[in-house]
């Protein structure tokens, strides 16, 4: 008795709470979720450093104060110059963080308020966007599990693109939305604004770009062609891209690299770099081996062919993610540097340069891990693509084989199990309409992109995909059941006993 009244008395304060404005509801979840997130980024402290992008921030900022160009930005060969050439997919983040410069303020206080704002960016927009699908229930669940995902709070102490890329996706999926319902001029400038601010977070983010791109096609020409006509179309254009990728990475030339040794000035010795180990490396650090240097110093890209090709092998992203989709598998986390994609950094980092010998600059050994794992994925592609859906399960559930502690294999366990359930519910309940289908689109984009990809050391990636996940799965639980066809030979039967 007792229990039921307490029930009762939880559904009327439940129902009141609802029945208040979107702004309260907006309000009351900030205040939960930015007090936590201060007080873990105050605790532990804001870090200036990720992956190069503060630093190409604060230079870029120089631009605005008028203290440098661009073009010398781009010429001075630093650390901005490396990551505004092979990570321009992420030149959003970087914007954001140049107006440190005419501010004036500390790089610390400017990430703070930045990750900060960007934090209330992800609650407003996961809550407004899901009120497009649903009622104030939905859209309070939605936001509500955005502040469940613990590591969107360890993640605003620091510079890395992943806090744009996260307060992206529902600002995104929003702004699509209220154009397919609202196809005013103002929602179509919102929208392709959204397009291209979502292509420059994070490389996925151009899957997902052109995920929801393709279902917004999908609607348009469905009207003037069949759906047969359509998935014909969708098959050719797969394949054709498919094979155009085949047999580009099958024409992978061979990195050579000239050596020159010291007792032979005159003559050089040209040696296949895939053949390179750590001890060859230890003895070029002798006296009997001058240097180590390359021929083709007119390329810019020693020992890199001077194509599109090379060009794209020599990016870090690609070489990353080739050798992790082809040697490794779940990536378990150890301690560094046992686990898998530790040993892969551990195993080429030796072949870099340092002050006893000149080794391999960045773009050749990013060429050579490319080379080295299409090598590996001709040997055994079979293997290579039953990994794909392996690592798709995983990332969906990493508490299974994951070393974690109890209490985060048990959190991990109802999150993704109750995500996962409304996701099949949507599917069973819910119709195939544009806004669901283009909130599908960005998660299950992202996990693919994941899956072939490869899984990371501490799972960061996989957030995307969740956030993604938040705004959308959870419709199945409020949708009503589809009722039951029943056939014409049951029509039949009942008319006759009657």
């Amino acid at each position: 008795m007792r229990v039921s009244s307490q029930l009762s008395w939880i559904q009327r304060v439940a129902s009141r709470f609802l029945a208040r404005s979107h702004v309260t509801h907006v309000v009351s979840i900030l205040l939960v979720f930015v007090p936590l997130r201060v007080f873990v980024s105050l605790r532990g402290g804001i870090v200036p450093s990720g992956d190069g992008v503060v630093v190409a921030g604060v230079q870029l900022g120089r631009v605005w104060l008028g203290e440098t160009t661009l073009g010398q930005l781009f010429s001075d060969g630093g650390v901005p110059t490396v990551f505004l050439r092979e990570r321009m997919t992420q030149l959003f983040y970087p914007l954001l963080i140049s107006l440190q410069g005419p501010i004036g303020w500390s790089i610390e206080t400017h990430l703070f308020v930045l990750n900060t704002a960007l934090g209330v960016c992800l609650i407003v927009g996961s809550y407004y966007t899901a009120l497009r699908l649903g009622n104030k229930a939905y859209a309070f669940l939605a936001a509500f599990l955005m502040c469940s995902l613990t590591p969107l709070y360890w993640i605003a102490r620091f510079g890395i693109v992943d806090n744009l890329f996260y307060a992206m996706i529902p600002l995104f999926g929003l702004s699509v939305i209220n154009w397919y319902q609202k196809k005013t001029r103002r929602s179509l400038t919102l929208m392709l604004f959204g397009f291209i601010a979502f292509a420059f977070t994070r490389p996925e983010a151009l899957l997902a770009v052109l995920a929801v791109a393709s279902v917004l096609a999908w609607d348009f020409l469905r009207r003037y062609w069949s759906r047969r006509v359509l998935l014909g179309g969708a098959f050719l254009t797969l394949g054709t891209v498919c094979a155009v990728a085949i047999v580009a990475l099958n024409s992978a030339p061979v990195l050579m690299l000239p050596v020159t040794f010291q007792d032979r000035d005159d003559a050089a010795i040209v040696i296949n770099a895939s053949d390179f180990d750590p001890a060859i490396h230890v003895r070029a650090s002798s006296p009997e081996v001058r240097e180590l240097l390359c021929w083709t110093r007119e390329t810019d890209r020693c020992g890199v062919p001077p194509s599109f090709q090379g060009v794209l092998l020599s990016r870090s992203h690609m070489a990353i993610g080739l050798s992790m989709s082809s040697r490794t598998l779940l990536n378990p986390q150890a301690p560094w540097p046992t686990g898998e994609k530790d040993r892969l950094e551990v195993l080429y980092g030796k072949l870099m340069g340092n002050g006893l010998f000149q080794g391999l600059s960045s773009q050749e050994n990013n060429y050579l891990q490319s080379t080295d794992a299409i090598a590996i994925i001709r040997s055994n592609p079979l293997w290579y693509l039953l990994k794909i859906p392996i690592r798709g399960l995983a990332l969906l559930f990493p508490w299974t084989y994951q070393p974690w502690s109890l209490r985060h294999v048990l959190y991990e366990a109802v999150y993704t199990i109750f995500i996962i359930t409304g996701l099949v519910l949507l599917v069973r309940r819910g119709s195939p309409s544009i806004s669901r289908l283009v909130l599908i689109a960005i998660p299950l984009s992202i996990w693919l992109f994941l899956s072939v990809y490869g899984i990371d050391n501490d799972l960061k990636n996989r957030n995307g995909m969740l956030v993604g996940l938040n705004l959308i799965a959870p419709l199945g639980y409020f949708l009503a059941s589809r009722p039951r066809r029943i056939s014409p030979e049951s029509d039949s039967e009942q008319w006759l006993r009657t």
